[in-house]
């Protein structure tokens, strides 16, 4: 059960990322791209590194390369999308309806698999969907207690693009070895965010790395805790069954949730997360109906 822990350990530090990419690029970035832009470099950097460590290994072929590869891509295009979104809403909200991406998978898996669904299964379906619809809402009011997020659609999307690169990349890593898929992830992912890249934005990376904070928290996300997500996330998946692994995974909103709770006790940082009651209600019971669905889904 080693792939259960390196899963849970993957989910913790995603939502770690989560919140200080939420202060990364509301409060101290003031062009996404720019964060494009570290991003990329980050994961060009790191994928040098394990290159000069573990290199791509053998039996190496264009389809197997091209797999891992263009999971990277589905990745990058899912991450763009969750960015978008997560500048327009609050980080427990994102992250719950970004992390549904364990339906996709699910759904790839009965269209490519014949895998057949229960009724347990259904109603578990149902349970994240509503699920993702109630923590999609705008701040609680009698009024405007059914009114949508305008972020949804963009967080569906990356969410879907997420689960397909989860499950392509879990096909290349039947044919490859973690680092070999690793580099090429990574690589697929760069040349996404790398399409937003203008040689203006090296004039907000520069003032990036005047301002102290800033400084430090894009040491720390994208060249660090990112990289370690990630290395989590892919030896798990090869160890285990991706749809576990993908589902405890998705368990992130929680630790969002619970670090965000946290943070409010403190002055540490204003992150823009109202916790009055009714909210506090509709953002436990939101969390509790997206993981009890995606867990039923992945066990039954």
């Amino acid at each position: 059960m080693d792939w259960a822990i390196l899963s849970l350990f993957s989910s913790i530090t995603l939502s770690i990322i989560i919140i200080l990419d939420k202060r990364l690029i509301s409060v101290k970035i003031d062009r996404i791209e720019a964060y494009y832009a570290w991003l990329a470099l980050s994961m060009l950097f790191i994928s040098g590194f394990v290159y000069l460590i573990w290199g791509f290994g053998d039996n190496l072929n264009f389809t197997k390369l091209l797999t891992a590869y263009g999971g990277g891509l589905f990745w990058g295009a899912g991450l763009v999308l969750f960015f978008l979104g997560v500048k327009k809403e609050e980080a427990s909200r994102a992250a719950a309806i970004f992390q549904t991406f364990p339906l996709f998978v699910f759904l790839f898996a009965v269209t490519f698999l014949g895998e057949n669904i229960l009724l347990i299964q259904m109603i578990a379906i149902v349970s994240i969907v509503v699920g993702a619809a109630m923590i999609s809402l705008g701040k609680v009011s009698l009024k405007g207690i059914f009114k949508p997020s305008k972020a949804l659609p963009l967080l569906v999307f990356a969410s879907f693009f997420v689960g397909v690169g989860f499950f392509v990349n879990k096909l290349a890593l039947d044919m490859l070895p973690v680092a070999t898929v690793y580099i090429f992830r990574a690589i697929g992912m760069a040349t996404t965010l790398l399409v937003f890249f203008r040689p203006s934005l090296l004039f907000e990376m520069f003032k990036n790395m005047k301002d102290t904070e800033t400084r430090n928290l894009l040491i720390l996300n994208p060249f660090i805790l990112a990289p370690l997500a990630v290395a989590f996330m892919m030896n798990a998946t090869s160890r285990g069954p991706v749809s576990l692994v993908s589902v405890i995974i998705a368990t992130s909103p929680m630790f969002v949730f619970l670090f965000t709770v946290g943070l409010s006790k403190t002055k540490l940082w204003r992150i823009g997360e109202p916790l009055v009651k009714d909210v506090l209600l509709v953002k436990g019971v939101s969390v509790g109906m997206i993981v009890a669905g995606i867990i039923i889904l992945q066990i039954t």
